[in-house]
């Protein structure tokens, strides 16, 4: 199956040998059923992607809350 950019996803899987069709089940007998992807070119590519640069400004800024060593005493030991 296509996915354009992306790629191609193909679906695998194993079975276990049987000895007459009709013994075959397949809830039984297939193991490992796996979707690969096959990247392609243009995934890898970036193209038509765009970049913005973000400022934040000083009213933006989250003020932080004092720590106990900046102004706000503690207990007094001693």
């Amino acid at each position: 199956m296509d996915f354009g950019d992306i790629g191609s996803l193909t679906p695998t899987f194993k079975s276990v040998a049987v000895e007459r069709m009709e013994d075959f089940n397949a809830q039984r007998d297939i193991v490992r059923p796996m979707v690969k992807l096959r990247p392609s070119a243009r995934y890898f590519g970036l193209s038509g992607v765009t970049y913005e640069r973000i400022v934040v400004g000083e009213k933006d800024k989250k003020k932080k809350k004092p720590t106990p060593s900046e102004g706000s005493e503690g207990p007094v030991v001693g």
